[in-house]
């Protein structure tokens, strides 16, 4: 018989629950609601810091960009003139130049674009190939010969240099006194010929007389411009004159402009002188003693969160309505002349 169980001892004795723990609604709300604000701001960071990388990245290869374009420039423009001892006579009509008329280029010639353009430059010089240059620059051996202006004339060089130079180079032909320029169309070892198809040999050249020991040199003849057909993506371009296909150098450059410096007159160095867009003619060809450059930059794609726009310079106008390009701009930076030859 089992014993009776007493009120007192029922009241006393341990509860045992038959349900689960778990969470309320408010509780699992809760925890949605902060596991959402977490994610959202993760995900702003990595947007921002994606975005930011991605702008970073833009940026400094504009700047790239910017930097291979100036020193290009800067070293062509540098080199202007030299070897140059007098005025050369080059059809520009007949090498991808401006006019229709021949021009005595010394060193440089300015393509100004005016107000609604960029400017471009022809840029001529002779050069060495540094530890060649007794090799590029052989002497006459035989004869004398005149300024091409028909047939085909062939200058004997100091045997074994002819084969130095190539068919197509642009050579400069100097007395000392006074120089032309030619382009090859034939050479052999001992030999350099000239014939009259490039119009660069037909037409336009003083009738200078080039005797034994006359010098012959490599020349460096060439136009750099900007070419916007792509107007998402204008290019620096270079053309190696005459009639080579041009050449892009540095992307998404927007804008080129130029002024040049001139020296009171041809025997002066250049201490306070006229500053012009564009030399008008050979007298002032003969005066630049400084070109300064202008030069802008954009990146390779728009940024819809900026608000950019092209500045004004030199005289060309900017583009007041934003267009969210990213742009950096080298103003008026001078390059003294070195090499012009003080008449």
């Amino acid at each position: 018989m089992k014993p009776d169980l007493d009120t007192a001892t029922l009241r006393n004795a341990p509860v045992i629950s038959l349900g689960r723990a778990g969470s309320t609604l408010i509780e699992v709300l809760t925890a949605v609601v902060i596991f959402s604000i977490v994610l959202t701001a993760v995900f702003a960071t990595f947007s921002f810091q994606k975005q930011s990388y991605t702008t970073q990245t833009r940026v400094a290869e504009m700047q790239q960009n910017l930097r291979v374009a100036v020193d290009i420039l800067f070293r062509d423009i540098r080199m202007g003139g030299y070897g140059v001892d007098s005025d050369i006579n080059v059809p520009l009509s007949a090498v991808g130049g401006v006019g229709t008329s021949t021009i005595a280029l010394r060193g440089f010639q300015g393509a100004d674009g005016g107000s609604s353009a960029p400017d471009g430059i022809y840029i001529l010089y002779s050069y060495d190939m540094d530890n060649t240059l007794s090799a590029l620059q052989p002497t006459l051996t035989t004869g004398s010969i005149t300024a091409v202006n028909s047939g085909t004339v062939t200058m004997n060089v100091t045997p074994g240099t002819g084969t130095r130079f190539s068919t197509g180079d642009v050579v400069l032909i100097n007395n000392g006194t006074t120089a032309d320029m030619y382009q090859v169309t034939s050479r052999d070892n001992n030999s350099l010929t000239f014939g009259s198809t490039p119009a660069i040999n037909a037409n336009g050249h003083n009738s200078n007389i080039y005797d034994v020991g006359s010098k012959v040199s490599r020349a460096r003849f060439v136009r750099y411009f900007i070419d916007g057909t792509d107007p998402e993506h204008p290019t620096l371009m270079v053309t190696r004159l005459p009639g080579a296909v041009s050449q892009p150098v540095a992307d998404d450059i927007e804008d080129l402009q130029f002024l040049y410096g001139l020296a009171s007159s041809v025997d002066n160095a250049l201490v306070s002188g006229t500053v012009v867009d564009s030399p008008a003619d050979d007298a002032e060809r003969q005066r630049i003693r400084r070109v300064n450059l202008s030069i802008i930059a954009r990146t390779r794609v728009s940024d819809r969160g900026w608000q950019g726009q092209r500045p004004n310079l030199g005289n060309r106008s900017g583009t007041p309505p934003a267009d969210w390009y990213r742009r950096r701009v080298l103003d008026n930076v001078a390059v003294d002349i070195r090499n012009m030859r003080l008449n």
